[in-house]
């Protein structure tokens, strides 16, 4: 039996590396408990060749994209991979997400 997690949020694209399979390196602002903000970062694989074709026409580095990340648990063990994205704009989106954190 498979167990399968989707996440979707928002990062900031670092770089798109080109092996076998490609791999989407992004990176999140995280608020800790104490108020706090780090910088986490994460290597995703982009198994899914229409996807990758469509992250290199579209992404550059520096972007802000909105991911959707599953991760698939079986007995031997775990897979994380990007199952879809899309572009977002940076500067209003960025605003509201402020808020919403605030409020």
């Amino acid at each position: 039996m498979i167990n399968r997690e989707e996440v979707t949020s928002r990062v900031k694209v670092l770089d798109i590396i080109a092996e076998d399979p490609a791999s989407l390196l992004i990176a999140q602002r995280a608020v800790r408990s104490d108020g706090n903000v780090r910088t986490v970062t994460q290597k995703i694989r982009v198994q899914d060749t229409a996807i990758l074709s469509r992250l290199t026409a579209m992404v550059q580095k520096g972007d802000d994209i909105e991911v959707t990340i599953v991760t698939e648990w079986s007995k031997s063990g775990y897979a994380t991979f990007l199952s879809d994205f899309r572009a977002v704009s940076s500067h209003i989106e960025e605003e509201a997400l402020l808020m919403t954190i605030t409020v």
